[in-house]
């Protein structure tokens, strides 16, 4: 790793904590800086302003959430069905994690929705690939028999999203959310068996 992506990483990680404690808005570059031990000059030269700081943290998060992701894909041990569950399960996970100790960090959130639409695009774009994996595998063992794997891919995220919302598994012990994925789970298995 270079000077450079390590000093990144550094800057990164204190504005999330910056934002995570006192709000996306009430954080300024000169703090972010300051908890760098560096000057606002310095972080300039790394980001042009924390929005960039915020998008470069949002794409780093989506990175490893679609690299757990595809490795729930690749996984032979279990089945379609059960890939399903696992890819809720960790959204949820990945959720909790990403908000556990920052409660300001929702304020952060929402300006990635708003203001990095292109960015989330992309994120979507890329669970929608994931899930019609998923349910095109569930096809080819028998196990489902869906006829359009990527608008039903589509359909099964948006149910789901409950489960991506961070506010949700911030207020919900894991046990808890758990057994309320499962619920909404196999309510939308019921419709993908082959019949």
């Amino acid at each position: 790793m270079t000077d450079i992506e390590e000093t990144k990483i550094k800057i990164k990680e204190a504005a999330l904590k910056r934002f995570g404690a006192f709000g996306f808005g009430k954080t300024t570059m000169a703090e972010i800086g300051r908890d760098c031990d560096m000057s606002a000059a310095n972080l300039y030269r790394f980001y042009a302003n924390k929005k960039d700081i915020a998008a470069a943290i949002a794409k780093d998060h989506f990175a490893k959430e679609h690299e757990l992701n595809r490795a729930i894909v690749q996984r032979t041990d279990i089945t379609a069905a059960e890939k399903i569950r696992e890819f809720t399960y960790q959204s949820i996970e990945l959720s909790s994690e990403f908000v556990k100790g920052h409660k300001e960090l929702f304020e952060t959130l929402e300006f990635i929705c708003n203001e990095q639409k292109d960015l989330l695009k992309i994120h979507i774009e890329q669970k929608i690939s994931v899930m019609t994996e998923i349910l095109a595998e569930g096809n080819r063992t028998g196990l489902f028999d869906v006829q359009d794997v990527v608008g039903t891919a589509d359909a099964l995220l948006k149910a789901l999203i409950f489960f991506d919302y961070p506010a949700f598994s911030a207020n919900c012990d894991k046990a808890t959310s758990h057994e309320q994925a499962d619920k909404v789970v196999d309510l939308l298995l019921s419709g993908l068996y082959k019949r």
